[in-house]
């Protein structure tokens, strides 16, 4: 079967909540509530719900186990497919390590832009002045912040790209 990331991905959000629903239900129903009659001490079940460990473990053994072939599959292509981005051929494990970077330095960037240039203070109870000044070009910062956000936008919009498009062959 021919597969996308993204419908990978997918898949990959129904196969986890198919798990998550075979664990509920085993756990509702791992256990049958009884009552033991005072008199007679008949077992009465109150609850006959069915429970089979082996058909349970069989079926979430199942899942788990395509869980990992898929995950599998889309961490081979993100870690050996190169997509062409502005900042050189890359796979999709270096895009995820790269975008946080740059976003952090964004951030901080940012911080750097709104600095006042110049502020004072009195030093205690002195009749001296402290002078803060930035020693950097406000110029300059604002230009590498739309360099990095140009960097991040175009980084995301080649990983969508390749998500939505690049095809990888998959047994299901």
């Amino acid at each position: 079967m021919k597969l996308t990331s993204a419908l990978a991905h997918k898949m990959l959000k129904k196969l986890e909540e198919d798990k998550d629903y075979i664990l509920r239900i085993e756990e509702q129903k791992k256990v049958a509530v009884s009552t033991v009659e005072k008199e007679t001490h008949n077992v009465v079940f109150a609850d006959k719900t069915e429970y089979s460990f082996a058909e349970t473990e069989e079926r979430l053994m199942k899942v788990i186990s395509d869980i990992t072939e898929l995950r599998h599959a889309v961490n081979v292509v993100n870690s050996s497919v190169k997509i062409d981005t502005d900042c050189g051929d890359m796979t999709v494990d270096q895009i995820l390590v790269m975008l946080p970077q740059l976003i952090e330095r964004q951030w901080k960037l940012k911080s750097m832009m709104l600095a006042v240039p110049e502020r004072s203070s009195l030093i205690g109870k002195t009749d001296n002045i402290q002078v803060e000044k930035i020693n950097y070009s406000i110029d300059e910062v604002k230009k590498e912040y739309e360099n990095i956000s140009n960097k991040i936008t175009n980084l995301q919009i080649s990983l969508d790209k390749h998500n939505q498009t690049y095809e990888f062959e998959m047994d299901i």
